[in-house]
């Protein structure tokens, strides 16, 4: 299989299923190659031994949703601990008997060495008869469901097989970020509404610890993942969001990175928060190449977790608390980040956001113009120390209003670090000058006119820093 299909194997992991993820795994031409695209796979989850511990053991917020059990809680740090499947199995089975009742627990994993790619775990491990349609089937259902409540489909009628065969009656898909990684099945459980949730949360820690566990399994396939450049540049591709603009109401967020070599440090993402509510943030790792990609992947998938076990409650300085404990446990002080994070509330006409050594982001206004004619340029000052420095540096969430017409620029220092072939850096002051002009055209424009200066700029010159650019802004509504 070519080793390209691992650039976009995240984006593709919803079709792709365990079959695919398995023949994947089978299929490259190289050790390194094989377990480095389930690296990609699971990327995000890298941090999990750092990140993990610290929100395992605390209480995660007052509605009762979000509060883990004591219990729970062991149960989850014992998984995690598990060095392989045959232990996980068990450990599983344990937990759906004390929760759900169930009289027994089984696990279908991916396994490339099986003949039909996918293995059956608990009460003995046997090969699992698979086909696309069947996980099809499992991830359509989004979530636990009953034997009897499957479709009717071709799909449906190999997974309703495959429960009757192991006496499962309930089925939980385990997903991670869009990916089927793996299927509990549950018998001697009722499909009640009580089961089900109960279920769900069994699946979420069952998710963490299997996923975890693939990554550590991959890990130990290879010497030197960062020897594969290949690797990280997947990782980078797949983690970095669509360059498309974003668009909720009057909000907009676009945002575009360029690497100085074949993957790079940088890191931007954008999440949807509940309440009309969008988490913003911007990382630079110290260097760039395969490391620098790797721990960006790292502080990423460390943010999702936040923000899942948060239930969407993120204030940035605790973002960026978490995320330099993060670092800090893998960067080991040979790498560190800087990063600015920023929450927008537009129903509420205002931001929150919190900074971590970072370059100070750029607020302008299409309603005022400046001496030069163009817009007023303004800064968002928060300060703090960079990430990984320390695992005990704190950052304070600062609050100002963010008004239609306003747009914010984000960007690494890279942008401003672009060469010519002069050997002339295109600097602040031009990227200011620039950015002032851009107050009055469409928000989803400013990056690519900025980058096309950059590049205009630099030339043929080779980049030497990696640099990326994010646009968030509120549409006016009328005139100005």
């Amino acid at each position: 299989m070519d080793r390209g299909v691992a650039a976009s194997l995240v984006g593709a992991a919803p079709a792709l299923g365990l079959v695919g993820l398995s023949a994947l795994l089978g299929g490259l031409d190289s050790p390194v190659g094989a377990a480095g695209s389930l690296v990609a796979c699971f990327a995000a989850l890298a941090a999990g031994l750092v990140f993990l511990e610290p929100i395992v053991h605390e209480r995660l917020g007052s509605a009762p949703a979000l509060v883990v059990p004591h219990v729970a809680e062991r149960f989850v740090a014992r998984a995690l601990a598990a060095h392989s499947l045959d232990q996980l199995a068990p450990l599983v089975a344990a937990e759906a008997e004390r929760v759900l009742g169930a009289s027994r627990g089984r696990l279908l994993v991916a396994d490339a060495s099986a003949k039909t790619g996918a293995r059956i775990l608990g009460g003995g491990a046997v090969e699992a008869p698979t086909s696309e349609g069947l996980f099809d089937a499992l991830m359509a259902t989004g979530g636990p469901v009953a034997r009897a409540a499957l479709a009717e489909d071709e799909g449906g009628q190999a997974a309703r097989l495959l429960m009757e065969q192991l006496d499962a009656h309930l089925a939980v898909p385990l997903v991670q970020r869009g990916a089927l990684v793996g299927v509990l099945f549950l018998g001697g459980v009722a499909a009640t509404a009580d089961a089900t949730a109960r279920a769900r949360r069994l699946g979420a820690g069952t998710t963490v610890a299997l996923t975890s566990l693939l990554l550590r399994e991959a890990a130990r396939g290879v010497g030197s993942l960062a020897r594969e450049v290949g690797l990280a540049t997947a990782v980078q591709e797949a983690l970095l969001p669509d360059e498309r603009p974003q668009r909720r109401g009057d909000l907009v967020v676009r945002g575009l990175a360029k690497s100085a070599s074949e993957c790079g440090g940088d890191l931007w993402m954008c999440s949807e928060l509940p309440n009309g509510r969008w988490l913003i943030l911007v990382g630079d790792v110290t260097g760039h190449g395969a490391p620098a990609a790797m721990l960006a992947a790292v502080a990423k998938g460390a943010t999702d977790a936040l923000r899942l076990a948060r239930g969407g409650q993120i204030d940035p300085g605790e973002l960026l608390e978490t995320l330099g404990r993060v670092v800090h446990g893998v960067g080991k002080t040979r790498y560190f980040m800087t990063a600015f994070a920023l929450v927008v509330e537009a129903t509420h006409a205002q931001i929150r956001f919190a900074n971590a050594g970072h370059e100070f982001p750029y607020l302008l206004s299409s309603r005022g113009l400046g001496p030069d004619g163009g817009a007023e340029l303004k800064r968002l000052i928060a300060r703090g120390d960079a990430l990984g420095t320390s695992t005990h540096s704190t950052y304070q969430s600062e609050t100002r209003a963010f008004e239609p017409g306003e747009r914010i620029l984000l960007y690494t220092d890279g942008a401003q670090g672009v060469v010519s072939e002069n050997g002339d850096s295109f600097g602040e002051k031009r990227l200011r000058r620039t950015l002032s002009q851009l107050a009055s055209v469409p928000i989803a424009d400013v990056v690519t006119r900025l980058s096309g200066d950059l590049e205009r700029h630099r030339g043929s010159r080779p980049l030497e820093d990696d640099y990326t650019l994010v646009i968030v802004g509120r549409e006016e509504s009328g005139p100005a």
